[in-house]
């Protein structure tokens, strides 16, 4: 039992609080003397060596719990761990709380926290006319093995859809030259900027079309 009191936190400091909270004489008394907090787990209490125990863990006095959170956080370990740390050795109500609270407030934690920060969301204004933006990206494959080359109007949501058994440029390019000479050249195509779109083929295709 005095393996699982951490390393600072004496015996007699234990002894001590719990004589303080009138946790002296019987199991009966002393589980009495806890207060309705502990009424759902007073079937699992006891008493050993004067201390209150629930199961394996010391059930850590009202005036020694500050301590022992602080204790258990000298390596300033991440909520899950610390409570991980604690929940093996010792018990009291409100545990969890008071390590998440005790966590936010510990300085050399937040200093060393990176919080990302989100980029700012841009609106895209919609096209004045319809087929004059438009955005490309495959799908697939599919059960052919083949890719959907989807072209989509950015203003009308219309979209044309190509059948193409590559990503490659060579495969790509073709297609959307008939896409384009079909509905017209728009002023700009929109990608993830993968193959093929990053290629050579396609820039040259596009500055041959005149799009951006």
């Amino acid at each position: 039992m005095k393996s699982s009191v951490p390393e600072a936190v004496t015996w007699q400091e234990l002894l001590e609080g719990s004589h303080s909270q009138r946790i002296l004489h019987s199991a009966r008394e002393e589980k009495r003397a806890l207060g309705p907090q502990y009424d759902s787990i007073s079937t699992e209490l006891a008493v050993v060596g004067g201390l209150v125990v629930r199961g394996p863990r010391i059930v850590v006095p009202r005036t020694l719990r500050n301590k022992v959170v602080k204790l258990a956080h000298e390596g300033h370990q991440i909520i899950t761990k610390t409570k991980e740390y604690l929940r093996t050795r010792v018990w009291f109500p409100g545990l969890d709380k008071m390590v998440e609270v005790h966590i936010q407030r510990c300085h050399p934690c937040q200093v060393v926290s990176v919080s990302p920060e989100r980029e700012l969301l841009h609106v895209t204004p919609m096209p004045s006319e319809p087929w004059k933006d438009v955005a490309v990206d495959f799908w697939g494959p599919i059960h052919t093995r083949e890719y959907l080359l989807v072209t989509v109007c950015k203003q009308s949501r219309w979209a044309e859809v190509e059948f193409v058994t590559t990503t490659s440029a060579m495969a790509v390019i073709p297609k959307m030259d008939t896409t384009f000479a079909s509905l017209g050249i728009p002023v700009s195509v929109s990608s993830d900027n993968g193959p093929p779109f990053n290629s050579q083929d396609f820039s040259d295709f596009s500055k041959y079309l005149g799009f951006h």
